[in-house]
């Protein structure tokens, strides 16, 4: 579950800055954005993308195991 919310957000990463990029030329990349080469996308965008999600549902996943096995043991010592 987690890869596929983060596959869907780098995706759409891609296909939104594309869209905006190339097809609306809406905006366009400075020449300091690294850019990945076979996408196109900036490199900035989509690692937001992949690392921001992951760490947001690891934080979350631990809290939630961590309060799950406090509720079992009845509560903090």
């Amino acid at each position: 579950m987690v890869f596929t919310a983060i596959a869907l957000g780098a995706a759409y990463t891609v296909f939104s800055e594309w869209l905006n990029v190339e097809i609306r030329r809406s905006w366009s990349y400075a020449a300091s954005m690294p850019v990945v080469p076979f996408l196109g996308t900036g490199l900035t965008p989509l690692l937001q993308w992949l690392i921001v999600p992951g760490l947001a549902l690891a934080v979350i996943g631990y809290r939630y195991r961590r309060a799950h096995r406090l509720m079992h043991r009845g509560g903090p010592t």
